[in-house]
Order: structure tokens, then C-alpha cells, then sequence
């Protein structure tokens, strides 16, 4: 330590001396000595945190070097600066004894690097020549030194970052130095050395020193880099003694080479360009040498080269890479997966730099990536497969262009040269359908599909037989069924059908479905369906259409496949007069597939305002005559209305289609159209889409009377469809066709209404049966037209719902608010200007409110509450407008107490929104809580237990913004637990366990003596399950809270509760132990709920109600259990088999996996109506009857049955049972049904008998040995058996053991409470006492 103490010291006396000297422009400080000071300041402080706690000898000196540094500066009253500290590190060195040291000294170098980086330049610049050649000479003579040497090269390319550009010539030794420690024999030196110099020439980067540097770099590459070659070819032609040492030779100048591979795999990207691309050249010659080592270090280097921003390689470079690399057979070797996906890579990314600067299209090396690729695929290794199907999906990416495919496909677009690179592409792509790359078919299939895609409408003329064999590989069921990648397979099909075209595609597989039904007529039974495939009918191709046309021509569908579809109708009608019913079903059957393709063809279809006038009367008489094409045809035209809206108002977007269409609507379109296309395509322009609209709405006319006919004589359940055609054809009518359309129906909702009122029967019978039927029909069409009328028609819709709303009759009740729900959102004026009558209404409608209409009532109460915080003073005074927001609000709390669930739900919503959306200037959110607190002053127990779940939900979605309100709220809810409602007290109860879970720890802590005391009115009443809910709360106070802050808050009469909480967490702890039902890591914590607590969920959960206001609690907190819910299924999948696990655990995870075949996990119900579920639960129910066919390693566990069909059962323990009985009873016992005729009778502890069989097996299907008498006798060993029936004493029967005393083992006798181990001797006085 003297030594450095002496150097700082002199060091210090140094800087004094510049301090002097600052009048000759010798500077050591910055402009701005604060941050100078607190950069020093940080630097000590780092090398503190990084070596302060290190037991190294290194890290210690290092410590020790920077506290005396720090203390002789401060000591000599100067500012601890990074000048400072570099000079007094260099003085330090400078001192003669100091390098004799080289502990010493490697903590001083180590000291600088931390200083270096963070010192001015100008600092630098003072010393650099000295600093420099100081460094030199320390790395020059410590070759022994690793430590040393390492610390030095970080303090010299810090020097060489910070040195002037225009004075490098002094630095250019030092740079030489670190290049030449860069291939340097020691890894460690050799790694920092690349790092120092990739910094420098960072640093030096487009200026002429740079160059200059970069000439340097390639002077060493021309001297290194041609030796192994040179090596080689000398050892080549030498034998014997003289091939030994030019072997040897030839290895050295290998591992050079190597270690200059390496140091360019780091410095390549920042040197010169011009310098980088001869260097690259240099490196490709080590491909034809064929060594392995070589050419993957080579490789490895381009690649990083290639993939980096500043790549620049010249045209003739990136061909010369190419064409060497794809011949070197090492580069390929499967073996080796990282060199071959590097390779692949590599390729890659060189072909697409080559592509992107040259305009030339064809170039041998394109096809030769493919021939050297695609044979890849084949490997066994998966890691091999999925890099290179990425790499060859590049590749195609940058090969296969618009441009090339135009250029290369001749004739007119209807042939390909044969001598071209698309076709040497083409056939290599075709050859991953060979039986070679089955195994791969998942990954080569999404490549075919993505090239196919990529050659548009060319790839049926480039690429015909791969789409034909794929499509033969999908025209077999059986095939498709076995396959794993049936998705993909169907993919890569889909895209060709959207590249190519249906008319394109069609012309090459064609369906040919006329010509398979003539092959096949005449058929009997099942052999039809299964001869138009064998026939050569493509019938599963029309779903592949279904799901993948897009941009399609409409009059493509009405020239080709609308004739077949009317042949095929005639074909049916023919087949069933003949009497071959089968054949017509299943032409039929056929015509409706083609029929189900329409909707695909009307999405984003590009000639619909030259096309649809053909077909539009078509569609209207299939539509009144066919039923079951009718929702076909309503698809099809909402799409086109509904595709050209879109663009016409939003112009080419992405955003949704369809608007205000209703879920039934969307779920009808779902199924009928599966394509999920929604992008806008380019061409499809504004002034497109509104020529299509003119030429739809021109057949308005004809249309809207069709379809309200068959909406009128439509049952209500099937008018789904059809009221969301007409609501899309009311947006593109004429508004004047539409007014007299809406008068019509307006005229006989009057009729309807007027009849009903009279109570005369009208003379029609219009829309149904009854008068209220006819009522809801006419009201749904004036809802279905008003969508696009002018506000005049606004009245005379509002006059039409008033009535209604008084109607007692439900169905006409709920249409009414339906009508009137839609004009207060709708059209928001008129609900300001009628606020007061529709107010006044809403109020007399009350009462007669059925709940099957609150659901839409709740819509109107949205749209009026937005209108009264929007409305002026002139209409409504502050008070009654305050008056009005209460009842409303009101109305909304006591919907949360609804038995719908849709109706509960909504309310929850629109407390969630109406928060959320109030004006700042009404207080936000804590105004409306104001709002809704009211509530709790109401009039019933009802409407306060409806205010405080409303406050709960509040509560639950806005916790931030209620942290200081809550804790009001929550006193203010506690004191009704003090009032004798029920219906309130569950109600609060709910409300507690919400606070628990979003107020905070400290909040918490402050209010939990009231909640204790609050909560402990009801901790004895069972009733409505109280106990059980306070028991719960308390245990989830606990959570977060701990054990022993609870015990302390509770009541010394209530710990007994406490108490109990405890110990059943630690039963349940302890059995999930026992019976291996834990859970693995990352689940829910294992430890003890007593010493364990719960912070905040930083996830939100859903809301769901019946977590915290139902009758069924758990110890599970609602607000956590959905975040446990997902962890638990990641970590299930870890678990072992149901069967595999014992006890209760088995017969829980039995049933769970069972639920999970049928998507009913976690209690999620199963819906019966998803296509993807019904195909879930028939795969599933096909993999358990094969299981069971199949059995499994322990045999068949199939029950037998007996000829009566009675289930027989083997138990496994059954001869265990059976030592006790001799073999003449047993054969004298069996009866002819082949059971135990011989039985006795057994005492219960009920005093009744039970039957039990010699086979140990009881008349109620227990075990023998589990069921003992009242005496705790066993039944099987009965003493009874060897008693003489003439005289006392025991008689030892023929082929009998000796007569023995049995007591079973009891584990009672284990038991700690006294009481039951008692009662488990007195078994073993019994048996003692009977064998006196």
C-alpha cells in the first residue's frame, strides 16, 4: 500500500501543478465541475458495488488502489473528478517499482478502465502519447500476465476511442498491437482484444483514420488468411518426414487463421466497406480447402457480417459466396445442426442482398439454393427441419417475385419455358410431396402454400401438378384422418385457391360432380356418397372454396356453377320420381354446397355492379322457393351490402364490416360463411364500392317485398336472417322507396295495435296468430327500416312504442322498450328534446315492467342518462335533473339484484361505463358513487342491499381512483350489519370480501377492528350460511394480513373461530401432502396459510357475481382465482395420469380429465352449438373407444357380464379374503348362477343384519374385512366358525386351520385423543377374554 500511497501522493502534487497552469490552456476540469464531480463520485461507487464483496486477490487490490486514490485527493483538498483520478492513475504508473508488481499493477490498469470511458477527451489528448507507450511497453512485458494484459487492453482502447482522428499516425502501433493481441493464442486476451478494437474502429468509423485502420485489418487478412491454403497444397506434395512438419505447419497457420476468423466475426461490420467486401473475399476461399472447422468459422462470420446494417458486399462477392458455399459439402453436413442452419442462413440472406441490388432476375445460384435445400428437409433432426423450411421460406420471400413470374411465364401466361429457374424452383418445391418427406408434410406443406401464394394467378400455369397432388392427398378421407397436418394440408390448398382463382383452379380440378353421379347411378345404399369421389367428383373441394375464396368474380360463379347447381336440382327431382332416394338426397345435397360457396364469392367480389344484375332475380325466386337455401342467399347479400358500406363510408380499411347487426345476425353469418378475409383489398376503391351500392339498391325494389313476405310468414324463431337482410337492403334503398315501405308497415302496426285495443279480431291474420304477434312482427320491420329514414319518421316510431310499453303481454312489452331503447341512442336529440315526457313514461311503465324486459328497459335507461349529463339548464332545473340521475341509477342498482344473468351482467356494465364516462366537473367517478351511496338510505331492504353491490362493483373496477373514499364506503356499509335484513347482511358480506382484496394493507390495517367487530355480529348464525362467509373473510383477512395482526385484532370470546381457521388450513395443507394432490411450482403457494400472505393481484380478474354474493363460498378469493385458474392448467400438464394418483386426488383429477374432454374445465359449461366443440368431443369419444378397444400393459379392465346382466366383478384382494375358507365349503357354496349360496348373517352397528358371502364380499358391495360388528368383531373371522353346535368348546372342521383369536389392526390405536385409543383396546380385551 506504500507504493500506491507515494504515487497518488505524487500524483496529487502533479495535478496541483496543472491547476497552475490553466492560464496556458491547459485544462483539467469541464465547463461544468458539478457533473465532472459526480461522475467521479459514480465510478468509485461502481467499482465499490462490482468488487466490494469479492474474495479475489485482484478485486481486493483493486478496492484497496481506489480508496487510497479517493483518500490522498481528498486528503490534498482537490474535487474527486475523472481527470483527477486518470492522473493520478498514470502517475501512479509511471513510478518506477510500480509494474515490479504485477498485482500492483493490474489493479492500477483496472482502476484506469473504470476512469477512461468516462474522462473528457480533452483530458486524454494532454497525455496521450505518453499513455500510449506506457501501454504498449506494460503489454509487451507481460505476455505472462493474463490479468495484467487484460486490464491493459481495456486502457488502451479506451485511449485509441478517445485519440484524434487527425494524429493517428502516433497511435497506429498501438492499434497494430491490440490487432495483433486479437489473434493472440490465450482466449481471454484474445476476446477483450476484439472488443477494444471493434470499439476503436466503431469509433473511427468515416473518417480517414478509419480507412487507414482498415487498410491495417486487411494487410493482416492477406497475411494470414491464404496460409492454411498455401499449407495444404505445400504438405500435399511432401512425404514422409517432410509431410510431418508441413503438416504441423499447416496446422499452425490453420489455428491462426481460426483466430482471425474470429476477431472479423466481431470487427468485420465496423471497418470500411470497400476494405470489408476484399476481406469477405478472402474468407470465402476456405470453402473449397473442405475443411469442417474452417468452413463453419467462415460461415459463422459472413452470416454475422450479412446480417448486420452496414453490410455491403459487391454483386460479383455475393456470387462468388453462392456459388462456393453451396458446393462445399461440409457446409451441408446434418450432423452438425448449428453449421447447417447457419449455412442456410447465410444463403438466404446473401441471395436476398443479391436480388435487392442487382435488376438482373436469373442468376444459376437461385435454382441451386433449392436442389441443395429442399433435400434437407429430410433429416431426421427437428431442429435441422423447422431452420431450414424458415430459411427456404426467405428464400422464397426474395426469389419468387411478381415480376419474375411475369417475365418467365411465356405464351400469353399459359406456359413456362423448360429451361428457366422458376421451373428448377417449381420442380424442387414439388418434390417435398414425394413419400421421402412424409414425415416433414407438417412443415413442407405452409411452404408450398406461401409459394403457390406467392406466384398469384400464375401458379396454376407454373406450379399445376403440386396443386393437383395436393389436392389428391386431400381427396382421400382416409388419408386426411391419418395425417397430423390435415389443417395445413387444407391451408397451403386454401392459398392456392385464393392465388390462382376459383376459375383457374377450377379449369385444372374441375368438380366434376355430373359425370361422377352418372358413373354411380343406379347405386344402392352407402356405396353413392362413396362413388362420387371414386367417380372422380371433387365435392370436397367446394368447402375448400368456401372457406378461401376471395376477391372472386361473381359471374364466374352465375356462367359455371349456377347451371350446375339447376342441373343438379333436376338430377334430384329425376333420382326421387324414379324411386332412388338416396341418389337424390344426395344431389341435392351436392347443390347445396355449391349454393354455400355464394357468400365467399360476394366478399370483396370485383365485378359486382356488372355481375349482380344477372343474378339478382335468380336469387329472389331460389329465395321464396327453396327454404333451405334461403339463409345461403341472405349471407350472400348482406355481405355485399354490407362489404361496399364499408369502403364507401371509411374508405379502404380494416375496420369491421358488418355494424349493429346483433349477435343472432353474426352467429347466423359465422356458420354460413367461415372465410375470415377482413382486410380490404387494394383495388377496392370509394368510388368501386358506391357503384356497386347504385346497382344493388336499384333491386331494392325488388327485394324488400320478398323478403318482408317471408319474414311475415316466417315463424319468430326463423326470422333471424331475414331481418338482417332487410336491415342491410334499408342502407343502400332510396330514401323515398324506404318512406313508403315504412308507411306500409307503420299502417298495419296500427291496425294491429287498434284491434288489440278494441278487442275485436281483425280481418287479417298478417304476422301471426294472435294480435300481440302481430304487434312484435311489425314492430321488429319498423325497427329493421328506421335505420336509415330522416329524423321525421323519429316521432311516429316513438308514438308506436309508447302503448307498449303499458301492454301487459311480455313478448309486445319487450319490443316497445326495444324500439324505444333504439331512439335514445340512437338519435340523442330527440330524447334531449322529449326527456321529460320519455322520463314520465319510464315512470309509469314501472310498475308494470315485466322482468323478461328489463334487459332492453336497461338500454333505455343508458341512452337517457347520457342525455341528462349532456343536457343544458333551459330544459331541466340542476335539481330535477340531479332528481332524475338518482332514479335512474336507482333503477340500474336494483337490476343487479336480477335473477337473468344477462340483465344482471348489463347492469354491472353500465355502473362500470356511467362511472367511468362522468363529466370531471360532477366529480368523475366519486361523484357517481355519491350518486349511488344514496342507495343505502333507501326505502326497502331491497334497494339497500342493490346499493351496496353496486358499490361492490364499483369498488372491484376502481380502486385507485376510490383509495380515499373506500374507507368511508366501507364504515358506512358495516353499520347495516347491525340491522336484522338478511337479504342486506349477504349483501355486505359480499361487499367485504371486495374491500379486502383492492384496499390496501394499511387501509386494511385501520379499518379492521370495525370490520372484526362488524363482521363477529354474525359469526354464530348458520343460517344462509353466515358462519361460513365470516369464516371465509376471516380467512382471507389473514391472507393478507397474517395469523398473528388477526389474532391480535380479534376478540378474546371469537379466537376459538380463529382457531379453527388454522388448524383446518393446516388439514388440508397436510392432506394435500398425504394424497399427492399438490400442485407443482408455479402454482398456488404450498405453504401454510397461516404463515403465508396474499399481496394485490396486479392482473384484474372479471367480475363474476356469484363469487361474492352467491350461496357457495370456498376459501378460494375471487380476485386471485382467475390468475390461480391459469397457472393451475399450465402446471396440471406436469402431473401424472388420473389413474395414477391415490386416493381422493385420483377420483378428483378422474373427473377433471373427463370434464376437459368436453371443454368443461374449471366449471365452464360446454356449448352443445360450436362446430369446433363437436368436433373436439367426437374426436375425443373416438381416442376413448380406441383406448378401451386397445386396453392397456395390466390387461383388459373391462367388467364382465353375466347371462342375467348382472356387471361381474374381480376385485384384486379377493384372494386375500378367500385363506380362510376351506375348499369342500367352497365347493359345496357355489350355486348354478355361479355365486356363493352360503352366507351368514352379521350384526351392524345399526342392529341390523347384512348378508355376507364366504367370498368376503358383502351383499352391499363392501369388503368383508371392513365391516366389523357392534363388538368389533371381524366377519371373516368370526370365532362362531369353529363353536360346536351340540357342546361347548371349539371343533376343528376337515381341511380347517387350527382355531385361532383375530384382532384386526385399529388405526384408532394411533389416535392422540385418549377417548378413541380406549375404544380400540377394548377389541383386544374382547378377543382375549373369548379365547379363555
Amino acid at each position: 500500500m506504500e507504493i500506491e500511497r507515494l504515487a497518488i501522493s505524487d500524483a496529487a502534487g502533479k495535478i496541483r501543478r496543472k491547476e497552475r497552469e490553466e492560464h496556458e490552456g491547459i485544462l483539467l476540469r469541464t465547463e461544468d465541475d458539478e457533473p465532472s464531480v459526480d461522475v467521479g463520485r459514480e465510478i468509485v461507487l461502481l467499482i465499490r458495488r462490482k468488487h466490494g464483496n469479492s474474495v479475489q486477490p485482484e478485486s481486493k487490490q483493486l478496492c484497496a488502489v481506489t480508496e487510497a486514490v479517493v483518500e490522498v485527493i481528498e486528503a490534498e483538498g482537490l474535487q474527486c473528478t475523472p481527470a483527477a483520478l486518470f492522473a493520478a492513475g498514470m502517475s501512479s504508473l509511471e513510478r518506477p517499482g510500480t509494474l515490479e508488481s504485477p498485482l500492483v499493477a493490474s489493479a492500477i490498469c483496472s482502476f484506469l478502465s473504470f476512469v477512461l470511458p468516462r474522462c473528457a477527451s480533452s483530458v486524454l489528448h494532454l497525455r496521450m502519447n505518453e499513455s500510449l507507450m506506457m501501454f504498449n511497453s506494460i503489454l509487451e512485458n507481460s505476455e505472462q500476465n493474463h490479468s495484467l494484459q487484460k486490464s491493459a487492453i481495456l486502457c488502451l482502447g479506451g485511449l485509441l476511442k478517445a485519440a484524434d482522428p487527425d494524429e493517428w499516425t502516433n497511435a497506429a502501433l498501438s492499434f497494430h498491437h491490440l490487432l495483433v493481441l486479437g489473434i493472440d493464442g490465450k482466449p481471454k486476451v484474445r476476446r477483450r482484444a476484439s472488443s477494444s478494437l471493434a470499439e476503436v474502429l466503431l469509433a473511427l468509423r468515416g473518417t480517414e483514420s478509419g480507412d487507414s485502420a482498415s487498410e491495417v485489418v486487411f494487410k493482416v487478412c492477406c497475411s494470414i488468411l491464404p496460409a492454411p491454403a498455401t499449407a495444404i497444397a505445400a504438405a500435399s506434395e511432401l512425404r514422409k518426414k517432410k509431410f510431418e512438419v508441413a503438416k504441423a505447419e499447416a496446422e499452425r497457420a490453420t489455428e491462426r487463421a481460426l483466430h482471425l476468423i474470429g476477431l472479423l466475426k466481431t470487427v468485420l461490420p465496423t471497418l470500411a466497406s470497400s476494405w470489408s467486401s476484399r476481406i469477405c473475399e478472402l474468407i470465402v476461399g476456405f470453402y473449397p480447402l473442405g475443411q469442417p472447422l474452417l468452413t463453419k468459422h467462415a460461415t459463422d462470420t459472413l452470416s454475422a457480417f450479412l446480417r448486420s446494417t452496414d453490410s455491403s458486399l459487391s454483386e460479383e462477392v455475393l456470387v462468388l459466396l453462392l456459388e462456393r458455399i453451396l458446393k462445399c459439402q461440409e457446409a451441408w453436413d446434418v450432423q452438425d445442426a448449428d453449421n447447417v442452419l447457419a449455412a442456410v442462413f447465410l444463403v438466404a440472406e446473401a441471395l436476398k442482398q443479391l436480388l435487392a441490388r442487382s435488376s438482373k432476375q436469373e442468376y444459376p445460384q437461385v435454382a441451386t439454393a433449392y436442389q441443395v435445400l429442399v433435400p434437407l428437409m429430410a433429416s431426421e433432426k427437428e431442429g435441422v427441419v423447422l431452420g431450414v423450411a424458415e430459411g427456404l421460406r426467405q428464400i422464397i420471400q426474395h426469389t419468387v417475385t411478381e415480376s419474375m413470374v411475369a417475365k418467365q411465364v411465356s405464351n400469353g401466361g399459359k406456359s413456362l419455358p423448360k429451361k428457366s429457374t422458376l421451373r428448377a424452383i417449381t420442380v424442387s418445391m414439388e418434390s417435398l410431396l414425394g413419400l421421402r418427406y412424409r414425415t416433414v408434410w407438417i412443415h413442407a406443406f405452409p411452404l408450398l402454400g406461401f409459394f403457390l401464394e406467392k406466384m398469384g394467378n400464375a401458379c396454376t400455369v407454373v406450379a399445376p401438378s403440386i396443386i393437383m397432388q395436393l389436392a389428391d392427398i386431400y381427396a382421400v378421407p382416409e388419408e386426411r384422418e391419418i395425417l397430423e397436418c390435415a389443417s395445413q394440408l387444407e391451408d397451403a390448398l386454401g392459398k392456392a385457391v385464393r392465388a390462382g382463382g376459383p376459375e383457374n383452379i377450377n379449369a385444372l380440378l374441375p368438380l366434376n360432380l355430373i359425370g361422377a353421379l352418372d358413373a354411380v347411378s343406379g347405386k344402392r345404399g352407402a356405396d353413392v356418397a362413396a362413388a362420387i369421389e371414386a367417380g372422380g367428383g371433387r365435392a370436397w373441394l367446394l368447402e375448400v372454396y368456401k372457406k378461401h375464396i376471395q376477391c372472386a368474380s361473381l359471374a364466374f360463379f352465375a356462367k359455371e356453377w349456377l347451371p350446375l347447381a339447376n342441373a343438379l336440382e333436376k338430377r334430384s327431382a329425376v333420382a326421387k320420381s324414379a324411386g332412388r332416394a338416396l341418389e337424390a338426397k344426395v344431389a341435392i345435397g351436392l347443390e347445396t354446397q355449391i349454393w354455400a360457396v355464394l357468400p365467399a364469392f360476394c366478399h370483396w367480389t370485383s365485378d359486382t355492379s356488372t355481375s349482380f344484375p344477372g343474378i339478382a332475380k335468380e336469387l329472389g325466386s331460389r329465395m321464396q322457393s327453396r327454404p333451405d337455401l334461403r339463409g345461403i342467399i341472405c349471407a350472400a347479400l348482406r355481405q355485399l351490402v354490407n362489404d361496399n358500406i364499408q369502403v364507401s363510408k371509411t374508405g379502404n380499411s380494416t375496420k369491421p364490416a358488418m355494424e349493429d347487426e346483433g349477435e343472432e345476425v353474426a352467429q347466423i353469418l359465422v356458420h354460413t360463411f367461415e372465410s375470415g378475409f377482413d382486410e380490404v383489398p387494394e383495388f377496392y376503391t370509394s368510388d368501386l364500392a358506391q357503384r356497386n351500392l347504385d346497382a344493388i339498391s336499384s333491386y331494392s325494389k325488388n327485394f324488400l317485398p320478398v323478403l318482408f313476405n317471408l319474414y311475415i310468414a316466417l315463424p319468430p324463431d326463423k326470422r333471424g336472417d331475414i331481418h338482417a337482410t332487410i336491415r342491410s337492403f334499408s342502407r343502400v334503398t332510396d330514401k323515398k322507396l324506404l318512406g313508403t315501405f315504412f308507411r306500409t308497415v307503420m299502417k298495419k302496426l296500427v291496425l294491429a295495435a287498434a284491434g288489440d285495443t278494441d278487442g275485436n279480431e281483425p280481418a287479417s291474420t298478417e304476422g301471426g296468430a294472435t294480435v300481440a304477434e302481430r304487434r312484435c312482427t311489425f314492430m321488429e320491420l319498423a325497427l329493421a327500416l328506421a335505420g336509415d329514414l330522416d329524423e321525421g319518421t323519429v316521432p311516429v316510431l316513438y308514438k308506436a312504442c309508447k302503448p307498449a310499453l303499458m301492454e301487459p303481454e311480455v313478448k309486445v312489452q319487450k319490443k316497445g322498450y326495444k324500439l324505444l331503447a333504439y331512439l335514445c341512442t340512437e338519435y340523442p336529440n330527440f330524447c334531449k328534446e322529449n326527456i321529460i315526457d320519455i322520463l314520465q313514461m319510464m315512470e309509469a311503465a314501472l310498475p308494470l315492467c315485466n322482468p323478461a324486459s328489463k334487459l332492453n328497459r336497461l338500454h333505455c335507461i343508458e341512452g337517457l342518462l347520457v342525455a341528462i349529463v349532456d343536457l343544458a339548464g333551459d330544459t331541466l332545473a340542476p335539481a330535477e335533473k340531479a332528481q332524475a340521475m338518482t332514479v335512474l341509477v336507482g333503477e340500474i342498482c336494483l337490476c343487479t339484484k336480477e335473477v337473468n344473468a344477462k340483465t344482471r351482467s348489463l347492469a354491472y356494465e353500465l355502473l362500470v361505463q356511467l362511472a367511468d364516462g362522468f363529466p370531471q366537473e360532477n366529480g368523475g367517478v366519486c361523484g357517481f358513487v355519491n350518486i349511488v351511496v344514496g342507495g343505502l338510505v333507501g326505502g326497502t331492504p331491497h334497494m339497500q342491499s342493490a346499493a351496496v353491490m353496486a358499490l361492490a362493483r364499483l369498488l372491484f373496477e376502481f380502486p385507485d381512483e376510490l383509495e380515499e373514499t373506500a374507507p368511508e364506503i366501507l364504515a358506512t356499509v358495516l353499520t347495516l350489519l347491525r340491522g336484522r335484513s338478511r337479504e342486506i347482511v349477504k349483501s355486505v358480506l359480499g361487499f367485504v370480501k371486495v374491500a379486502i382484496g383492492k384496499l390496501g394493507i394499511e387501509e386494511l390495517r385501520a379499518n379492521l377492528q370495525s370490520i372484526l367487530e362488524s363482521l363477529l355480529l354474525w359469526g354464530n348464525d348458520s343460517k344462509n350460511r353466515f358462519k361460513l362467509k365470516v369464516k371465509v373473510i376471516l380467512e382471507r383477512i389473514s391472507r393478507k394480513l397474517g395469523f398473528e395482526e388477526l389474532e391480535a385484532a380479534m376478540p378474546h370470546e371469537h379466537r376459538k373461530l380463529l382457531t379453527n381457521i388454522r388448524r383446518t388450513n393446516a388439514r388440508k395443507e397436510r392432506r394435500k401432502h398425504e394424497d399427492g394432490d399438490y400442485l407443482s411450482e408455479g402454482d398456488v403457494d404450498v405453504r401454510s396459510f397461516a404463515t403465508r400472505t396474499s399481496a394485490r393481484s396486479k392482473a384484474q380478474s372479471g367480475w363474476a357475481h356469484t363469487d361474492f354474493f352467491g350461496d357457495g363460498d370456498s376459501d378460494d378469493d375471487p380476485i386471485h382465482v382467475s390468475n390461480r385458474r391459469q397457472t393451475r392448467s399450465v402446471g396440471a400438464r406436469t402431473n401424472k395420469a388420473p389413474g395414477s394418483l391415490p386416493g381422493a386426488a385420483s377420483r378428483k383429477r378422474a373427473r377433471q380429465g373427463i370434464g376437459a374432454d368436453f371443454g368443461e374445465e374449471e366449471g365452464d359449461p360446454m356449448d352443445l352449438l360450436d362446430h369446433g366443440m363437436a368436433r373436439h368431443v367426437l374426436k375425443s369419444g373416438a381416442k376413448r373407444a380406441a383406448l378401451e378397444q386397445a386396453g392397456n400393459e395390466e390387461g383388459d379392465r373391462e367388467f364382465k357380464v353375466a347371462p342375467d346382466g348382472r356387471l361381474v366383478i374381480k376385485r384384486e384382494w379377493e384372494h386375500e379374503v378367500r385363506f380362510a375358507e376351506d375348499d369342500e365349503e367352497n365347493n359345496d357354496a357355489r350355486s348354478a348362477g355361479g355365486r356363493s349360496s352360503r352366507s351368514k348373517y352379521a350384526r351392524t352397528e345399526g342392529g341390523r343384519s347384512r348378508m355376507t358371502s364366504k367370498t368376503g364380499v358383502s351383499s352391499g358391495g363392501r369388503s368383508a374385512r371392513s365391516q366389523k360388528s357392534a363388538g368389533g368383531k371381524s366377519v371373516v373371522h368370526e370365532a362362531d366358525r369353529y363353536r360346536s353346535k351340540k357342546s361347548k368348546g371349539d371343533v376343528k372342521g376337515a381341511k380347517k386351520f387350527e382355531p385361532y383369536a383375530y384382532w384386526p389392526m385399529d388405526r384408532r390405536m394411533m389416535n392422540r385423543r385418549p377417548s378413541k385409543r380406549r375404544e380400540a383396546k377394548q377389541g383386544l380385551q374382547r378377543v382375549l377374554h373369548q379365547g379363555d
